[in-house]
């Protein structure tokens, strides 16, 4: 059965006082060819690329409308996705697969290396030089790790946690962090440092974002409700990070 894409209302909600408040609208959608299992999401020159939770094709390209273009088998179970233009780096999950791992993929669908990383990930980036890595067991551990490609801690830093909103898919792009959280009731996208300051905060009534990914002007998402993936318009003026501060304070 063809799922319908429904009306999406945002709420942009500024985290510090003065703070100019932002507009978003969906320039695009199409329905992912995951089929109810898409996690993480990418972009690279005008393609997106699909984290497919539930295989049997574990990443997924497709165009910006939705057409397939081609699928890797490899790694199993597939959680976040991030796509450098000459290698993959992916995130799985799995009891039945060593858990909680990072790979190293090239092109052809071979694993080149692989890596433990901290427990209950989502999302998996690449800067240019470090990974970094969401994670979110409960409310309280959504953490964001800057990882070497070799899977050893540089750094971390814990992210927002309102309960009951869990980190999901993360991206890097244009010296920013991108975060997707998720409830039960909605979610949210973040534009942070990689120090952790909030940039933007942006609320989604009834929408659950499982991956995002930027593409050097829009957000991409992907809402794991309904396995739709939405190219939106990200506009406004941004608050200065040193303004805002640690934004852990404000779920308390």
């Amino acid at each position: 059965m063809v799922k319908k894409c429904l009306p999406i209302a945002f709420l942009i909600t500024a985290l510090a006082s003065g703070a100019a408040a932002t507009g978003g609208s969906i320039i695009r959608s199409f329905e992912s060819p995951c089929n109810d299992c898409t996690d993480g999401i990418d972009y690279r020159g005008g393609y997106v690329y699909h984290a497919n939770f539930n295989g049997p094709r574990e990443v997924l390209k497709t165009t910006t409308a939705g057409s397939l273009v081609s699928s890797l088998e490899e790694p199993a179970y597939a959680r976040g996705v991030d796509f450098t233009g000459y290698i993959y780096w992916v995130y799985s999950f799995w009891p039945r697969v060593p858990r909680d791992r990072i790979y190293r993929v090239n092109q052809a669908g071979s694993i080149t290396t692989s890596f433990v990383v901290p427990s209950h990930g989502y999302g998996v980036t690449y800067d240019g030089e470090h990974l970094w890595y969401s994670t979110a067991g409960s409310h309280y551990w959504n953490y964001v790790y800057k990882l070497t490609t070799k899977g050893s801690v540089v750094s971390s830093f814990q992210a927002p946690h309102g309960e009951g909103y869990l980190n999901k898919g993360i991206d890097w792009g244009g010296s920013y962090l991108w975060l997707a959280q998720s409830s039960t009731a909605g979610g949210f996208i973040y534009q942070m440092t990689t120090a952790g300051s909030v940039v933007f905060s942006m609320y989604m009534q009834g929408r659950r974002p499982t991956g995002v990914a930027w593409d050097g002007k829009h957000v991409w998402f992907v809402d794991g409700g309904n396995d739709w993936v939405y190219q939106m318009r990200w506009s406004g003026i941004g608050v200065a990070p040193a303004s805002i501060g640690k934004v852990k304070a404000l779920f308390r």
